[in-house]
């Protein structure tokens, strides 16, 4: 006799019942810290996007330059270097900052687990 299979869905419920328990617990020890934590998710991964847009815009520019006059396309080359450096250390500040709310997320769900745990 065949064993008893259940369809997929069913068998990941628990896993994401457990999941949204987590997710209600993480929110309710600290939501602000939960806000900017989601907020510098999608910050960390929009950023890679704009950085290869703007490196493809830079290739453009100077591919562009050389069959034209290079001193009329060096303005342009020049503010799309700075707004990718820009770019460059937007990605290093953010991921700083992700590791700063991440500690300070961990500690107020550590706090808050220990008032449910000593209450």
């Amino acid at each position: 006799m065949r064993p008893l299979m259940l369809p997929s869905w069913r068998r990941g419920r628990p896993a994401l019942d457990r999941t949204w328990r987590a997710v209600r617990l993480v929110w309710a020890s600290g939501p602000r810290w939960t806000i900017a934590s989601v907020a510098l998710v999608f910050v960390q991964s929009a950023l890679p996007l704009v950085q290869l847009y703007l490196l493809k815009l830079l290739v453009d520019a100077v591919a562009g330059a050389v069959t034209t006059d290079v001193g009329a396309a060096f303005p342009r080359i020049a503010l799309l270097l700075g707004l990718a450096a820009g770019a460059a250390l937007l990605g290093a500040l953010s991921r700083s900052l992700a590791g700063l709310v991440n500690e300070g997320q961990a500690r107020a769900v550590s706090d808050h687990l220990h008032e449910l745990v000593h209450a």
